[in-house]
C-alpha cells in the first residue's frame, strides 16, 4: 500500500487534536441554554445521550481522518510481467500422396508417423501460430494459421490419405501453398516443414522457383526426406487378388530437398525410421524457439473510494444522530 499524495497526510494530526478538544472541552464550546431552573434537568438526561456525547468527538474526528486518507489517495501495486514475444509462424507442408501408405515406420505408416510426429510438435509451439498444407497431386491449405493448437491437432487427427487425391506428388505447388499464406504475415520468424517420400512429378510450380520465393519473403524451409533407405511395402487392394504387399521404391530427390533447405537458411534431414522421426522434429523445435523477454513491473491502482464511503458515512452519520435522535439536556 502506498500513498500518490502523501503530503495530505499531514492533515491527520489535525483529525485527532479536533477529536481530543471536543472530548475535553466540547460541551462548555457548545452553545447551551443558560438557566438555573434548568441546571437540575442534566440528571434526567437519558444514557443513549450520554453515550453519545462521548462517542461523538470520536465519530467526528474518525470520519474527518477517513476523509484526509483519501484525500491521500491510498493505492494497491499490483505486480505484472509484460511479455515481448518474437513469435514464429510455422507451416507443417506434408506429403499426402498414395506412397505414403509404406509401413517402412512400423508400426505406423509414413502418414501416420509424420502426424505422430507433427501432433507432438504442435504441443510444444504454444506462443506461435501454425498451420497444415497437403499436397499429392496437388496442394491444398488443410488448416490456416492458428493459435489454437487443439484445433490444429484435431484437424491433423482427421485428416486421412485420399483427401488430396493422386499417386503423384506436386512439392512445388506445397511449398507455393506455404509461402503465399507465409510472405504477409507480421512474425519475426517464418517457417516452413516441408516432410516428403518422394521426387516432384507434378503440379505447376518447379520446388527450386517455390524456395527462391520463400528466401525473398524471409521464410526458412526444414525439408525431411521420409523413408528407409531402399524404400518400403503398403497393403493395397487388388480386384482380382484381394489384399497385397507392394514394394515403394525409394524415390526422395534429396539433391533437391537439400537444395531448396539451404537455400532459405535451412536444414535437410533423412527420417529412416520412427525413431528418427520423432528426433527430426525435436531439432527442429530447439533450432526454432520463440524468443520471449519478460519486462516485470508495479501497476498501482486507486483504493481511495473504501475510506472516501466510510468517512462521509461517519460524518452523515454524526448529523444525523446529533441533530434527529439524540437531544441532549445542557
Amino acid at each position: 500500500m502506498m500513498f500518490a499524495s502523501p503530503a495530505a497526510l499531514w492533515l491527520l494530526p489535525v483529525a485527532l487534536a479536533l477529536g481530543w478538544y471536543l472530548h475535553r472541552f466540547g460541551r462548555r464550546a457548545e452553545a447551551a441554554v443558560g438557566h438555573a431552573h434548568l441546571a437540575g434537568l442534566a440528571a434526567l438526561e437519558p444514557a443513549r445521550a450520554r453515550l453519545w456525547r462521548r462517542l461523538r468527538p470520536a465519530v467526528r474526528a474518525g470520519g474527518l481522518a477517513l476523509l484526509i486518507l483519501a484525500l491521500a489517495r491510498p493505492q494497491q501495486g499490483l505486480k505484472a510481467d509484460e511479455r515481448d514475444l518474437a513469435t514464429t509462424d510455422i507451416l507443417l507442408c506434408l506429403d499426402a500422396s498414395d506412397s505414403m501408405h509404406a509401413e517402412d515406420f512400423a508400426p505406423k505408416t509414413r502418414f501416420d508417423a509424420a502426424k505422430d510426429a507433427a501432433r507432438i510438435f504442435i504441443e510444444k509451439r504454444d506462443q506461435d501460430r501454425l498451420g497444415l498444407v497437403l499436397f499429392g497431386q496437388f496442394a491444398v491449405t488443410q488448416c490456416p494459421l492458428t493459435t489454437d493448437r487443439g484445433a490444429l491437432a484435431g484437424v491433423l487427427e482427421d485428416t486421412q490419405l485420399g483427401e488430396v487425391p493422386g499417386n503423384r506428388t506436386a512439392i512445388g505447388d506445397g511449398l507455393a501453398v506455404s509461402v503465399e499464406r507465409l510472405k504477409t504475415t507480421p512474425a519475426k520468424s517464418k517457417v516452413i516443414i516441408l516432410l516428403t517420400d518422394g521426387a516432384n512429378n507434378a503440379g505447376t510450380v518447379d520446388p527450386v522457383t517455390a524456395a527462391k520465393a520463400a528466401q525473398a519473403y524471409g521464410i526458412k524451409i526444414y525439408a525431411i526426406g521420409a523413408g528407409a533407405p531402399g524404400g518400403g511395402y503398403m497393403t493395397m487392394q487388388d480386384p482380382v487378388f484381394g489384399a497385397r504387399r507392394v514394394k515403394v521404391a525409394d524415390s526422395i530427390d534429396e539433391e533437391m530437398l537439400e537444395r531448396i533447405a539451404t537455400a532459405t537458411g535451412g536444414k535437410y534431414f533423412r527420417a529412416a525410421d520412427l525413431k528418427g522421426l520423432y528426433t527430426i522434429f525435436g531439432e527442429i523445435d530447439r533450432m526454432e524457439k520463440t524468443e520471449l523477454k519478460v519486462r516485470s513491473f508495479t501497476e498501482y491502482l486507486d483504493r481511495f473510494e473504501a475510506p472516501l464511503l466510510l468517512g462521509l458515512l461517519l460524518i452523515a452519520a454524526e448529523a444525523a444522530v446529533a441533530g434527529l435522535l439524540v437531544r441532549e439536556v445542557r
